[in-house]
């Protein structure tokens, strides 16, 4: 059984079309032609565009067995294509496809060799390590997202080849609906919450919320069948329902409807309803802001745009500042600054991917740094197999937060996770809020501001240390974009203290991916 995902039902019934051309509540966009996708008008259909914080962009067709995925970047980064190209491939596994990409730049996917089984994987930011996920008995697993703890959802066949909704974390995939029916996984938000769809017959769109599962329903009763597609962290859910417009089971009164449904709400709520034929919704992003599209009798697609938590659709081909020759078809995914994606046709009638940036926007980079400073003796000598210091344990060990611009951060917040023996002290030199005690072992600090160019530092005595094994772990974060997430805001060493010797045994980033530890913790182990 292969279950099937698209973005939109072609649809017979004709209502009446009514655009909000301007709005104090919709912006207006410049369009960055992305370049050509190379599809068929079928693969149109199911092919997922999607975006991250840092404006890396992957797309692939989930259902398709051509290869058809990409990764972009608008900045000059040298870890994801400047232009739209294939993502390539991975040695002696097949073609390579992307489906999601988290804030951290970690991608998820999968590669076929052969036209064979999907095998999903996970990538690290610079898609120089990768970690298979394995399946829930069967022989395939597709993934479909990745929240920014790097838990993974999507869909593997079990041992009977029917299709099952999977989580995966820690390196183990679990099933998360235990109803005896098929299922996938769409999306997961950061609280672990996960939007999907039961297939029994029909489709049915669900929200699993980390103890049952809640099928979605909706007030009009002739609706025949729900899919979902995304969930924001306030547990709002976006997709599509087929409805009978006129009560009726003849296959010409269905149409799709866009609804929107939250954790607070006891139905699906129509989108746009004004708009004229059928529609549909996509992405949605933390501040509200909904996006999908429509088709009428004619076969005519526009991208739209639900703005906020208003009932009112903007066609975004009127929102674009100056003129272009492409037509916005199917709006696929937008980030939390607003910048959409999704899939354009050309003067020719060629699919293209295309992104939209709100006027005026200006994307605020802080490049935060977190680094563990053992004690140093400048005296001691640097051995192949680490620092090997000789010397009595009198120094303080130092945690410091660096941000390295080239804009300010704002809501800086720094996790610090000791063992139990070595302990925090001397708070009040680095300024901030911390939650913990002095003299703990854990620590949360939080600096309102951190100018670019500045750093901060956390002392942790290490005069009465015992001989032994300690290891320390350190993340920081904050508001603005961080130019390089996942590559050095994330720390962990293990210091060997040996007889009034530290060594430093062992270090580790987060952009290297572990076989044997989960993404979203990072663990070293004494050489």
């Amino acid at each position: 059984m292969h279950l099937k995902s698209t973005f939109f039902i072609s649809l017979v019934i004709v209502l009446s079309q009514q655009f909000n051309h301007t709005s104090t509540a919709a912006d207006l966009y410049d369009l960055v032609d992305i370049g050509p996708l190379n599809i068929t008008a079928i693969e149109a259909q199911s092919l997922r565009i999607k975006i991250n914080l840092a404006e890396q962009i992957v797309a692939s067709d989930p259902d398709s067995n051509r290869a058809s995925d990409f990764a972009w970047s608008r900045g000059d980064n040298n870890l994801w294509a400047s232009s739209w190209v294939s993502s390539g491939s991975d040695a002696g596994t097949g073609a390579r496809s992307l489906l999601g990409v988290n804030d951290l730049s970690q991608s998820v996917g999968f590669v076929q060799e052969n036209n064979g089984p999907k095998q999903a994987r996970l990538w690290n930011s610079d898609f120089t390590s990768t970690v298979d996920l394995g399946t829930l008995g069967g022989n395939e697993s597709i993934p479909h997202s990745i929240n920014n703890s790097g838990v993974v959802v999507g869909k593997s066949n079990d041992v009977n080849g029917v299709y099952r909704a999977f989580m995966w974390s820690a390196n183990t995939m679990m099933r998360i609906v235990e109803a005896d029916v098929a299922s996938g996984a769409d999306d997961i938000n950061e609280s672990g919450w996960v939007s999907g769809t039961l297939f029994d017959g029909s489709s049915q769109a669900f929200v699993w919320n980390t103890a049952e599962v809640v099928k979605l329903q909706d007030v009009n009763s002739a609706v025949k069948q729900s899919w979902v597609s995304q969930i924001n962290n306030q547990n709002k859910v976006v997709g599509g329902m087929t409805i009978s417009v006129d009560g009726s089971d003849a296959p010409r009164s269905f149409r799709s409807q866009a609804y929107r449904w939250d954790s607070a709400e006891s139905s699906m709520q129509p989108l746009g309803s004004d708009i004229g034929g059928a529609s549909w919704a996509i992405g949605i992003n933390n501040v509200g802001q909904v996006v999908g599209g429509r088709l009428n009798d004619l076969k005519d697609r526009v991208a739209l745009l639900w703005d906020n938590n208003d009932n009112v659709a903007f066609d975004l081909n009127k929102l674009i500042q100056g003129s272009t020759s492409l037509k916005l078809e199917g709006a696929t995914d937008i980030n939390d600054n607003g910048v959409i994606v999704g899939i354009a046709t050309g003067f020719a009638g060629d699919f293209r991917a295309f992104m939209l940036t709100p006027v005026g926007l200006q994307v605020q980079t802080a490049d935060l740094s977190i680094e563990i400073i053992p004690p140093v003796d400048t005296t001691a000598s640097v051995k192949p197999s680490g620092r090997s210091l000789a010397r009595a344990v009198s120094e303080p060990l130092i945690i410091e937060v660096v941000n390295h611009g080239p804009d300010d951060a704002t809501d800086v917040s720094f996790d610090i996770d000791l063992d139990a023996q070595l302990q925090i002290s001397n708070l009040d030199s680095i300024g901030a809020d911390c939650q913990g005690t002095p003299k703990s072992s854990v620590m949360t600090c939080m600096l309102a501001s951190l100018a670019a160019s500045a750093k901060k530092s956390l002392i942790i005595d290490m005069t009465d240390v015992n001989q032994g094994d300690y290891n320390v772990t350190a993340n920081v974060t904050g508001n603005e974009t961080d130019a390089g997430p996942n590559v050095n805001n994330r720390l962990a060493k293990t210091i060997a203290v040996k007889a009034s010797t530290i060594e430093i045994v062992a270090q580790r980033s987060t952009n290297e991916i572990p076989n044997d530890s989960p993404v979203n913790e990072l663990s070293t182990q004494p050489d």
